[in-house]
């Protein structure tokens, strides 16, 4: 069986951190990113994800406008799914 793939973008070391021990028990193979353009960079390099957890609330470029870049990226077709500790009473 083939592990799964996963990359965690995150501007926190800790959330990082977290989700690797979080997931290592499950097959699946989990890869972090600092940033949205770290992110893109790893797209542009080639890398293949079966899912992609962004955060939101990032500086520079938010998960957002990290999302929309890679949508303008020929050929990008991984599932993203936000994450974000924000909320609203």
């Amino acid at each position: 069986m083939r592990k799964t793939n996963l990359l965690v973008v995150d501007d926190n070391k800790i959330n990082l951190k977290v989700a690797e021990r979080l997931l290592r028990d499950y097959n699946i193979s989990v890869e972090t990113a600092n940033s949205g353009s770290e992110c893109i960079d790893n797209i542009l390099d080639g890398k293949i994800y079966d899912l992609i957890f962004m955060d939101i609330m990032m500086p520079k470029m938010n998960g957002i406008e990290t999302l929309e870049n890679l949508k303008n990226i020929v050929g990008f077709k991984m599932p993203v799914v936000a994450l974000t500790a924000d909320v609203i009473s």
